[in-house]
């Protein structure tokens, strides 16, 4: 008895990485993800999302990195699919360089095709092509100037991206015929698009004191866990339609859209990993103070 209890003190750190790889990884090999609660902020953009006319313009802007992807990239694939089903168009951009370049084209595209691979599988029947650049979503790519972008997209989009990505022209683009600048996206009450800024520092506030603010376009925000707190009192403010909050927020949006993924997944590693670490430290307290007393 004397051996196991000092043992409890004394848990080898192999067998606790051991346990920590097997708590994270079991959801993601058995496909378990948990249902979760589903707050009002998320219901609130997902419903916008869902009820805008077909056609209407989603702004995305990437200000995150690879450090951030696992809760904010579930959060873009599951807010442009969504956007696809509804016939929306996506827009991305980003003030993160390089980061926000790689993070948010792979997010795109990871729903891209598989949006299209659904409708080459015919479970989209409404559609009769797959989903096509400059037609369907594009990449405005990104610029330098953080206020100065923001606050020129408002006025003129091709005042800021002259060309996306790509090299096209930005006013040759199918995608682009009738959207002049953010203005266009329309107000809160009579909505034809929104930008949403998926955000792992402060950038979105500059969105919207800038941009938002004065033009009064309808926006929402989605955040790594960190730095979720700044954005509420701006969601209570009326500024935004709604917020995704972490890993959790991600989830709860793709359990609207019927798509448990990554996120949803996650959530499970976390909570597993989560009572593991609670029975560790329980467990290394307990053959402590009953040592001691011994």
């Amino acid at each position: 008895m004397r051996e196991l209890l000092f043992r409890l003190t004394r848990i080898d750190r192999r067998i606790i990485y051991g346990l920590v790889f097997l708590t994270v990884a079991l959801p993601f090999l058995l496909k378990r993800a948990p249902k979760v609660e589903i707050t009002k902020e998320v219901r609130n953009v997902y419903e916008f999302i869902d009820n805008l006319p077909p056609g209407s313009r989603i702004v995305i802007s990437a200000d995150y990195g690879p450090s951030s992807m696992p809760e904010i990239q579930p959060m873009l694939k599951a807010i442009c699919l969504h956007a696809f089903e509804k016939g929306h168009r996506v827009y991305l951009m980003t003030h993160w360089t390089y980061q926000g370049l790689v993070a948010g084209q792979e997010g795109l595209r990871d729903a891209v095709q598989q949006f299209n691979k659904e409708i080459r599988e015919g479970k989209h029947p409404e559609r009769k092509d797959t989903l096509k650049y400059g037609v369907d979503y594009v990449v405005w790519g990104y610029r330098p100037g953080g206020v100065a972008v923001i606050v020129n997209l408002g006025q003129d989009i091709s005042s800021v991206f002259l060309r996306d990505l790509r090299g096209n022209p930005i006013n040759s683009l199918p995608a682009m015929q009738g959207f002049k600048s953010l203005k266009d996206l329309g107000t809160m009450d009579h909505p034809r698009g929104i930008l949403i800024g998926l955000e792992a520092g402060f950038t979105g506030e500059t969105w919207l004191i800038y941009g938002q603010a004065s033009d009064k376009y309808p926006a929402a925000m989605g955040a790594t866990g960190v730095v979720a707190p700044v954005y509420y009192q701006y969601l209570q403010a009326g500024y935004l339609v709604g917020f995704l909050g972490g890993l959790k927020g991600a989830a709860e949006y793709e359990q609207l859209l019927g798509r448990p993924d990554a996120a949803s997944l996650g959530m499970m590693s976390q909570s597993m990993t989560h009572i593991l670490i609670v029975l560790l430290i329980f467990l290394g307290n307990l053959g402590f103070f009953l040592t001691r007393r011994r």
